[in-house]
């Protein structure tokens, strides 16, 4: 399963100001990180409910998880005692059972033991129709999941399907959940944990004060030792703007995935400013079935109109790496694929005229009387859209499209069809997104021909036979080699077939008044994955 959609950039968290004399007092229990980034207010603190990717992040504060994702985008054992393979048994010989074993000892915070019970019991809350989960893809291709002992976890796929590995009980999916605490209620939709949830990770959730702040604390029986940072506090902030002053006052210790927007002005003020690579991609989606794009022709047009480079330093200040397709370029499934567009204007005009669209009055391009007009649509939610779509506008214009800019709540952007969703609902023809993949680089869910929304994710209704064939056997086989093959004749027909242009890969940039020693965030997207490790130093500024 691929993470959900998450158009915000920005999520803080902060402390309590009585805890506070500064930002820091390290080496003692007593130190404390207040931090923003990424993401805001959570829906819920229920991993399981959630609708934001930034809360399915938070959430590895303080619930656990059988494998993390690492600084070098690798899986490693967390919860479990291995990665599952096939040479240490925990694959078997036809691809359909995965074994995990548990760490002994593992502890929810209020001392009750974990084990393969909560494991079994959290597959089985994601599998409840009556349970509002955002998504059970690739948990709906396990066919059982069974205990042998209580530290011993057997899970039984309806065929080879290896992006489970990635998955099960893992972010961006979901953690482990504690059967000792839930299995008493029917649903989760409703309940006391969802708001206070009683978990094994690092830290614990102490208070939620809505509207302002999570206070977190040091989980101190936590199965590798209690934290060194004593407390935590995540204080909602909307404005990017004041996260930098409060950064630069020291009011924040720390900014975590911070807005683009801010990045220039980080760099003059004396804190310490670190960037690094992201899977996360931003993209400018083509509706499939609209009658103008179901021309290719027309949609590589669109694709060699657009200036790239000039966006990315336009709209996210540089934080951005061309990328032609959907796989991050530090993957091991990522190609580059020769037949992918670059900025070329004749080249566009070319394939327009091709398609039958001529100029005509003011520069723009009319077929059989019909402007090329096209609406160009995204969400106030993202900071830099306005930005972002008046320039797709201007670039688009260049080559005679015209192409108009309507904005969207997010709660319409991203909903259900019912709901009016304009992505889901299929009500765009241009359209803004980013979509974060995880470890694994299974997009089935994206592209595959089965997965056109509401099903699935393919919002863009883009159903290509060679593709759809790799991508089925990508996730059939558990060889990287294989699977890199695969995703390579699918990068290919996705540039070729231009279901998408990839505007640009993100580049996370993270700011610190107070060094956090050992904070190494994940390509994946998990900027906690460590939190257990990090240490406060002395001040960062010059």
């Amino acid at each position: 399963m691929s993470a959900r959609r998450a158009p915000a950039w920005i999520l803080y968290l902060l402390l309590p100001a009585m805890l506070l004399s500064s930002c820091t007092r390290s080496g003692t229990d007593h130190d404390v990180l207040v931090f923003a980034g990424p993401g805001t207010e959570p829906d819920t603190l229920n991993p399981l409910l959630t609708q934001m990717s930034d809360t399915a992040d938070l959430a590895i504060l303080y619930m656990p998880v059988l494998l993390e994702n690492d600084a070098h985008d690798h899986l490693i054992p967390e919860i479990a005692t291995a990665v599952p393979t096939r040479s240490n048994g925990g694959i078997s010989a036809d691809g359909k059972t995965i074994i995990y074993h548990l760490r002994h000892g593992v502890v929810w915070q209020d001392g009750a033991p974990l084990t393969a019970r909560d494991v079994a019991f959290t597959f089985n809350a994601i599998m409840n129709p009556r349970n509002d989960v955002a998504s059970r893809d690739g948990y709906d291709r396990i066919s059982s999941v069974r205990t042998e002992g209580p530290w011993t976890v057997v899970v039984r796929m309806k065929e080879p399907y290896s992006p489970i590995i990635a998955q099960f009980c893992n972010y961006p999916t979901y953690p482990i959940l504690p059967a000792h605490v839930l299995a008493r209620y029917a649903d989760l939709n409703r309940v006391p944990f969802d708001a206070l949830p009683i978990g094994a990770g690092p830290y614990k959730v102490i208070d939620w004060v809505r509207g302002d702040h999570i206070d977190f604390a040091a989980n101190p029986l936590y199965w590798r030792g209690k934290p060194h940072i004593a407390h935590l506090e995540f204080r909602f902030i909307a404005s990017p703007g004041t996260a930098a002053v409060e950064l630069r006052t020291r009011e924040l210790g720390a900014l975590f995935n911070g807005d683009p927007s801010v990045y220039q002005e980080l760099l003059g003020s004396g804190v310490h400013v670190i960037v690094s690579q992201m899977n996360d991609i931003h993209l400018l989606l083509l509706n499939q079935d609209d009658p103008v794009l179901k021309d290719v022709r027309v949609r590589r047009a669109i694709a060699f109109a657009l200036q790239r480079h000039l966006i990315v330093e336009a709209v996210v200040h540089g934080l951005g790496d061309r990328v032609d397709a959907d796989q991050p370029t530090f993957s091991w499934a990522h190609t580059d694929p020769k037949n992918a567009a670059t900025y070329d204007p004749a080249r566009s005009r070319a394939l327009l005229t091709a398609a039958g669209w001529r100029v005509g009055t003011g520069g723009i391009r009319y077929k059989d009387g019909t402007p090329l007009a096209l609406s160009l649509v995204g969400t106030d939610d993202v900071t830099a859209w306005h930005q972002l779509a008046v320039l797709l506008q201007s670039q688009l214009a260049n080559v005679g499209i015209k192409a108009s800019i309507k904005t969207y709540a997010a709660g319409t952007y991203f909903g259900a069809p019912s709901d009016g969703g304009i992505l889901r609902g299929g009500r765009f023809q241009l359209g803004y997104d980013a979509v974060l993949l995880g470890v694994d680089p299974n997009d089935e869910a994206y592209y595959g021909c089965d997965q056109f929304a509401p099903i699935g994710e393919n919002v863009v209704h883009w159903c290509d036979p060679v593709a759809y064939r790799a991508m089925k056997a990508a996730v059939a086989t558990y060889d990287v080699r294989q699977r890199a093959e695969e995703y390579a004749i699918i990068q290919t027909h996705i540039a070729a077939d231009v279901p998408f242009v990839a505007l640009w890969q993100v580049r996370r940039m993270d700011a610190f008044s107070v060094p956090v020693i050992g904070f190494d965030p994940s390509p994946s997207g998990e900027t906690f994955w460590n939190a257990w490790a990090w240490r406060l130093g002395g001040s960062s500024r010059n």
